[in-house]
């Protein structure tokens, strides 16, 4: 079966995400978000993101998704500073809540915000990790805790 059989990319409703649906769309890969209720969540009255609640994740399991692209993620670092819990929720928690879903070929969204700013330059897998900000710690767990769930050979950290 073809990695993009059956895709679904999260955080659709950001600029990442709504490029990479139009893309795919563009060449008639079957997205699963268009087969999906649209559930969005208000955090501390601060910001709506579209985390994954039980209802959203059972029905994505039911449909099989070949490929997981996971773009969602509360990127803004003063509100991950002020609403450590929020950026806990949409950078870690989705990031494992996706990852545990299926057997799915897996795309995790890294950022530079992980490693240390002194790091010599051009970054590299290898290069020293030392987040500085909230943003950047809760996305490095959310890179670890895919890496426990999903197999080398079916995971890309881009």
């Amino acid at each position: 079966m073809p990695w993009f059989d059956r895709v679904f990319v999260s955080g659709e409703a950001g600029f990442l995400a709504s490029e990479v649906c139009k893309q795919l769309r563009l060449r008639g890969v079957r997205l699963l978000n268009d087969e999906l209720p649209k559930r969005l969540h208000r955090l501390s009255g601060v910001t709506e993101v579209a985390l994954f609640d039980d209802v959203t994740l059972s029905k994505l399991a039911d449909l099989c998704p070949t490929t997981i692209i996971h773009t969602a993620a509360l990127v803004n670092t003063d509100k991950c500073e002020n609403f450590p819990l929020e950026a806990y929720e949409c950078n870690v928690r989705a990031a494992q809540r996706l990852a545990s879903l299926s057997k799915a070929y897996y795309v995790h969204f890294s950022t530079t915000a992980i490693y240390d700013p002194l790091a010599e330059r051009p970054l590299t897998t290898t290069s020293n990790i030392k987040p500085q900000t909230i943003y950047g710690q809760t996305k490095w767990y959310g890179e670890l805790v895919t890496r426990e769930l999903v197999p080398n050979q079916r995971l890309l950290v881009v």
